[in-house]
């Protein structure tokens, strides 16, 4: 091969196939690629189990929200099940309103406080 390069000529890859390939054959870089996706794929299955699993053991969550200016939002907050429309602003937060049929005993405007 160095009389090939020698000559100005490629060298034969062909001749040689661990030349191609840093020294490993392609079954090497086979079963090596094989065993890096499997460790992606496993990598990939734990990252869903935990995001499912903090997705689902939240109880408190903000749905939506919208900008009504400068530090002012809107915002439709579900806690177990229930929605609420709450206020906010840089005096603090404020219970709009219960949004579900199923109400509990909480009065608007009364900071979130049960009767």
């Amino acid at each position: 091969m160095m009389r090939a390069q020698a000559a100005g000529r490629a060298p034969n890859l062909n001749s040689n196939p661990s030349a191609r390939l840093g020294g490993a054959s392609y079954d090497q870089q086979a079963n090596r690629l094989g065993l890096a996706m499997n460790y992606l794929r496993a990598g990939l299955r734990w990252l869903e189990r935990k995001r499912a699993t903090q997705a689902s053991s939240r109880r408190m969550r903000i749905r939506e929200t919208i900008s009504l200016g400068e530090k002012r939002t809107v915002s439709i907050l579900q806690v177990d099940g229930l929605d609420f429309l709450i206020g906010s602003s840089t005096a603090g937060v404020q219970l709009l309103s219960v949004l579900n049929n199923r109400q509990p005993n909480i009065e608007p405007g009364s900071g979130g406080r049960q009767l």
